[in-house]
């Protein structure tokens, strides 16, 4: 987990580690996003031009996981 270096699959700007090392100590400056078996870390802001959470990972993976089952 912080060993990892983080990008924004949004804006594609890495995520500093102090903003990771925040968010897991309980801020909520970021996002977790599961896909699959791992996740992603994503700025609130970015999230923000999203209607819903299944747009938002249907984006960032090019269509390949499509969760608007979930919604209904």
């Amino acid at each position: 987990m912080f060993g990892k270096e983080f990008i924004c699959p949004v804006c594609h700007k890495k995520i500093p580690p102090h903003e990771v090392a925040l968010f897991f100590g309980g801020k909520d400056n970021l996002m977790k996003i599961h896909i699959k078996d791992d996740y992603v870390l994503v700025h609130f802001e970015c999230v923000e031009k999203y209607n819903s959470v299944s747009e938002l990972v249907k984006d960032i993976t090019n269509g390949e996981v499509d969760l608007s089952y979930l919604e209904e």
